[in-house]
């Protein structure tokens, strides 16, 4: 399976309280999420404001189950980034019901592909597409743990290291 990297396995993912596995993949943090006996993967940190998705909680929206951001509860498509959106009918200058979906827009947060063989869990990155809101925010590292999830594992390149909040830059002498 070209391109695809093993993460883990079916069962570290179940043993997990929300069925979550945050893991860096070649510089990118990536989250695993089982909904309904299927596996997605979405880049972990929301494309607005950074918000741990690997935190939210997954509801369905039009039949597309989403991952809602813990910080402002925006609701993202797991099957293509999307971003779910209210929208209001206006009928004789009257504001009627509001309700959820999911318009036919560009992704905003990066999903990726899923295979599961046997117990085995792979993960290929889906860099192929242009430049979605969430790449901007997939390499930091101290906004997955700052929000208090765990990274699981490091696979290929590392990301950049985790600042050190006790050290400034020095000057040039």
């Amino acid at each position: 399976m070209e391109g695809y990297h093993l993460i883990c396995k079916t069962s570290d993912i179940e043993a997990t309280r929300k069925k979550r596995f945050n893991v860096g993949i070649d510089n990118r943090y990536v989250t695993i999420l089982k909904y309904k006996e299927v596996y997605y993967c979405i880049d972990t940190n929301c494309y607005h404001a950074g918000g741990s998705l690997a935190l939210g909680d997954i509801e369905e929206v039009d039949g597309v189950p989403c991952v809602k951001c813990p910080v402002h509860q925006f609701r993202l498509s797991l099957e293509d980034g999307r971003q779910a959106a209210y929208t209001y009918n206006v009928v004789d200058d009257k504001v009627g019901p509001c309700y959820l979906h999911i318009p036919d827009e560009k992704p905003r947060q990066r999903v990726h592909d899923v295979k599961v063989v046997g117990e085995e869990v792979y993960v290929r990155l889906n860099l192929d597409n242009p430049e979605v809101s969430s790449d901007r925010l997939a390499h930091r590292g101290e906004i997955v743990t700052g929000h208090g999830a765990r990274i699981h594992a490091i696979i290929g390149d590392p990301p950049p290291p985790l600042p050190n909040p006790g050290t400034r830059p020095r000057a040039p002498e």
